[in-house]
C-alpha cells in the first residue's frame, strides 16, 4: 500500500466493496437466529431415525397463502422426490422457526395460524434472547403449548421421533 491508503475495490467484480471503508450491513435477520437453527438442526439430525429427514431451506405449502420456508423441519424423505414448489404440509411432522426481533409478529402470529390451518402437528418456537423452547402441538385446528424449556433444562420427546438434547446445546 502506499501513504496508508486503502485500496479500492477489486476491478473488474461489481458489487464488491472495501470492507475497511465501509462497514458491513448486517442482515435484517442477523446472525444469530441462524446460529441457533444451525445448531438445533445438527442436534436432531443425529438422532433422527432413517427415513425422517430435518431440513432447512425448503418451502412449506400453507392452506391461506402460497408457502413459508420455516427455519428447520422434519418430514419423511419420500416428500422430496414429489418435487413441486414447496413440501406437502401433510408429509410435514414439525415446522422451527427461530424469533428474531424484527420478524417476531410474523412467527409467532401469522405463521402459527397458517401451520396450524395447514394441520402440521408440531411447531417449535426457539427464542434466542430469552433461550427458551416453547413446543406448541396440533389440537382441534390451533396449536397449544404443550411445553417449554429453558437453558438449564434437557428437553425429551417422543414426537416427531424420539429425541433428547441440552437446550443449552443450541445457544
Amino acid at each position: 500500500m502506499d501513504g496508508g491508503r486503502h485500496p479500492g475495490p477489486p476491478r473488474g467484480r461489481p458489487g464488491l466493496r472495501d470492507l475497511r471503508r465501509e462497514p458491513a450491513r448486517v442482515p435484517p435477520r442477523g446472525c444469530l437466529p441462524g446460529a441457533v437453527a444451525n445448531r438445533l438442526r445438527r442436534l436432531l439430525d443425529r438422532q433422527a431415525p432413517a427415513g425422517l429427514l430435518v431440513g432447512q431451506a425448503i418451502g412449506v405449502s400453507a392452506k391461506r397463502s402460497s408457502y413459508f420456508v420455516p427455519d428447520l423441519f422434519v418430514a419423511g424423505e419420500d416428500a422430496l422426490d414429489r418435487g413441486g414448489a414447496a413440501l406437502d404440509p401433510a408429509d410435514v411432522l414439525l415446522v422451527v422457526e427461530v424469533i428474531s426481533p424484527n420478524n417476531a409478529g410474523r412467527d409467532l402470529m401469522l405463521k402459527r395460524h397458517e401451520y396450524a390451518a395447514a394441520g402440521i402437528p408440531r411447531y417449535w418456537l426457539v427464542e434466542p434472547r430469552k433461550q427458551t423452547l416453547a413446543v406448541l402441538e396440533h389440537v382441534g385446528g390451533g396449536y397449544r403449548e404443550a411445553t417449554q424449556v429453558g437453558v438449564t433444562d434437557v428437553y425429551r420427546a417422543e414426537a416427531p421421533f424420539p429425541l433428547a438434547f441440552a437446550v443449552a446445546d443450541i445457544f
